[in-house]
Parts: C-alpha cells; sequence; structure tokens
C-alpha cells in the first residue's frame, strides 16, 4: 500500500495556475476546472506567480529560445518565483498551448517535491512537435 508523501494537515495537491497574470477569456475554462479540483479534493495549494513588467518581453524571448535550445529552461520568465516547500503527492499544472511550458520555471522544485505531476495541454498540433523539442522535454 502506497503511503502519502505528506501529512494529513497539509496540503496534498500543488496547482500551478497563471491566474494572476494570464488574464484572457480562452483560461477561463482551465481556471474553473481548477477550482473543481480544489473544491471538491482536500488540500489544494494554489501556486499564483505575480507577473513582473518585463513578463511579456522576456516571456517572449524565451518562447523564441526554446525552440532553438534546452538551454532556454534556465532563462528567466519575468514571474516571481514560488518554490514548493514541503512534499505533495499530485503536481497539476493546466496548459493552453506548449509555450506555456516555460511558466513551470516560476515553480521552484516542482519536480522535486511532487510524488506524481500531471500536466494537462489543451491544444497541442502533431506539426508542432520538430520545434518543440527542449520545452516536451520538461514533462519528461
Amino acid at each position: 500500500m502506497t503511503q502519502p508523501i505528506s501529512n494529513p494537515a497539509d496540503g496534498r495537491i500543488a496547482i500551478l495556475s497563471p491566474r494572476k497574470f494570464h488574464h484572457h477569456v480562452s483560461r477561463s475554462h482551465g481556471y474553473e476546472f481548477e477550482d473543481v479540483i480544489a473544491a471538491a479534493l482536500d488540500d489544494v495549494d494554489f501556486f499564483t506567480p505575480q507577473a513582473n513588467p518585463s513578463h511579456k518581453l522576456l516571456n517572449r524571448f524565451k518562447n523564441w529560445m526554446s525552440y532553438k535550445t534546452p538551454l532556454a529552461a534556465h532563462l528567466p520568465v519575468g514571474l516571481s518565483a514560488t518554490p514548493l516547500e514541503k512534499d505533495y503527492d499530485l503536481f497539476f499544472y493546466t496548459i493552453a498551448h506548449p509555450r506555456n511550458l516555460n511558466f513551470l520555471s516560476a515553480a521552484k522544485n516542482w519536480r522535486k517535491r511532487s510524488k506524481t505531476a500531471i500536466c494537462w495541454v489543451q491544444e497541442l498540433w502533431l506539426f508542432d512537435f520538430e520545434y518543440l523539442g527542449s520545452l516536451l522535454d520538461q514533462l519528461n
């Protein structure tokens, strides 16, 4: 029998959400889905990084570099870092497009601190795969 890696009183589920910096109607269903997870399941901690003024410029540059080199994963994206400071049974992140994987860099230690990680990609085109290598590597 598998034991949870966190204390029952602590949050067992971590959700990375761009709701504080990505205000677009196309994201509303993703935010509603996050809210349903939080309401239906127990012990959810939201991680909602804040964008700094250079966020859009840094994000465009990181997206462009991500298609060229895996080293782009180490570039800043213009979001406040929100480290996971305890262990979670589940880390959940929903994205509209693969380029939103760059926002994972704002959640420090997400891979080390989560037993299981789920990334729901809402839209992915087969012909984009050859350009998405270093971005998709983050899902390994």
